[in-house]
């Protein structure tokens, strides 16, 4: 969705990104060839970042620039800032919130011409063409595809702010707060920190556009009105307070539009509710035991335990039917579920590869489009929920093994071996040189994978050395570290 950024947006989120993944200095002419403009304007820009940047800094020396993060901070931060700046999502956030706005009204509000304001609103319509939703005029409103809105600003408000802001001003939070968190209990939903955001956003958002006399197409939902909706009639006390800070009458077209994804036959609130609809609903019985089928040979392929494979059946089935009805399967400018398995491609190639296979099988057989974005969020759901998936990955490698020598004295040797267990745990295995004499020829046949001495070593053929002055200090450590995640690469691919 990076359309929506003008030229300037646009390249000052693509040099952060850049600066984001050297995390080194780059000089300007370099960065400039890359962001295909002149070192005039990205010198702008830096001054820009300076000026503006509160999370993190751009610094500046003979060396060229480079990026320098608050340990608070990460890529979320770039991506917030990147929304917080867009003129053209400022626009439709404020449209979104405040409708019945003049041109006028936004023309003031984003310190813009009406020149400007109109044709930021042609722009943003040619865009969301194809998704059948639209910015209408005087007074500004956003009309099409009720579904395709709502997954929109999903979307826009989980990834421009946390957790710990409140956008919504039309809407009291402790009152929303109370009144999730009584069906909650209703309900029985199992819910964590993660999954009440989510869960609230997603309220919150349908909230709003109900208010604004907006509903989605519920006649195709299965509604259990006993397992998610109440007699109202006997909870009016509790309502009361959300009723009165938010203007609002409770009914059960409310609670409808407000929870649709939640109250779909498809979706589940626990895996013993899963097991009922089993019962009665054949789809479901095919589609549990195709995933059961698929997680199990995965899990006898790469030889790995599957000990809570009933919680990620759940997850990925509540997931694959939650898509485009919740924010964590989309996204704005953060591709976050992309980056994520593009990290575990890297990391465990042929693990990947039969995870891709999986993921594309269960989405076809549940017939939903292979797409990048669909396939990319089965395999992280997946991932995430496989408990000590990540470990058992780690663990199947071959173990490392270093050599620590020092010609200072045997305990110091010691103490390096110990600090380094430390560090890596199961991943290596750490001896001491115990021999008297070491000379060219004895290194060239040591059958070590990395040797670390507290004196230079000549470069050697097929093995790793690092030097370690006396105590290992942090950057000693990341380069045994860079070592030991090379040689496991080299391993994988």
């Amino acid at each position: 969705m990076k359309r929506l950024l003008n030229q300037s947006e646009k390249r000052r989120l693509l040099a952060i990104e850049i600066l984001y993944d050297q995390r080194d200095w780059i000089t300007l002419a370099s960065l400039a060839e890359m962001l295909d403009c002149s070192v005039r304007v990205l010198k702008d820009d830096v001054a820009h970042f300076k000026k503006d940047f509160e999370e993190f800094t751009i610094e500046s020396s003979n060396n060229g620039v480079r990026l320098k993060m608050r340990n608070n901070a990460g890529l979320k931060t770039l991506y917030q800032y990147a929304l917080r700046h867009s003129t053209a999502y400022n626009l439709l956030e404020n449209i979104f919130l405040k409708e019945e706005m003049t041109i006028t009204d936004l023309t003031e509000l984003l310190s813009t011409s009406p020149s400007t304001t109109y044709r930021l609103i042609d722009q943003i319509n040619e865009t969301f063409e194809k998704s059948n939703f639209r910015i209408e005029t005087n007074p500004c409103r956003i009309e099409g595809s009720e579904k395709e809105i709502r997954y929109f600003f999903y979307n826009y408000f989980h990834e421009k702010y946390s957790n710990l802001q409140w956008p919504y001003k039309s809407i009291n939070e402790k009152a929303l707060d109370d009144f999730l968190q009584f069906f909650i209990e209703y309900s029985h939903m199992t819910a964590d920190f993660a999954c009440y955001n989510i869960f609230k956003t997603v309220s919150v958002i349908n909230l709003i556009r109900y208010q604004q006399g907006y509903s989605v197409d519920t006649s195709e939902l299965k509604e259990n009105f006993d397992e998610i909706i109440p007699d109202l009639a006997a909870f009016q006390e509790d309502f009361r307070y959300f009723e009165e800070a938010n203007r609002i009458k409770i009914n059960h077209t409310l609670i409808q539009q407000i929870f649709t994804p939640y109250i779909r036959e498809e979706f589940s609130i626990n895996y013993e509710r899963l097991m009922e609809k089993t019962k009665v609903n054949p789809q479901i019985v095919a589609e549990v035991d195709f995933l059961n089928d698929t997680l199990e040979e995965l899990a006898e392929k790469h030889q790995l335990s599957l000990n809570n494979k009933e919680n990620v059946i759940l997850n990925v089935q509540n997931a694959s039917h939650l898509e485009h009805h919740c924010p964590l399967s989309g996204y704005i400018l953060h591709n976050h579920n992309l980056e994520f398995i593009t990290k575990v491609k890297k990391n465990f190639p042929k693990f990947y590869d039969h995870l891709f296979i999986a993921a594309k099988n269960y989405r076809i057989f549940i017939d939903k489009p292979l797409t990048e974005e669909g396939i990319s969020f089965i395999m992280y759901t997946i991932f995430i929920t496989w408990e000590n998936l990540l470990p058992e990955l780690k663990r199947k490698y071959e173990k490392i093994h270093i050599l620590v020598v020092s010609d200072d004295h045997i305990s110091h040797s010691k103490m390096i071996k110990d600090v380094i267990e430390y560090e890596f745990h199961e991943q290596i295995i750490v001896n001491i040189y115990n021999g008297i004499k070491l000379d060219n020829n004895i290194l060239k046949n040591l059958k070590y994978d990395i040797i670390v001495a507290n004196f230079p070593l000549p470069t050697l053929e097929n093995r790793r050395s690092v030097y370690v002055e006396n105590l290992p200090t942090f950057f000693d450590i990341a380069k045994i570290r860079e070592s030991v995640d090379d040689i496991i690469l080299e391993r994988v691919l």
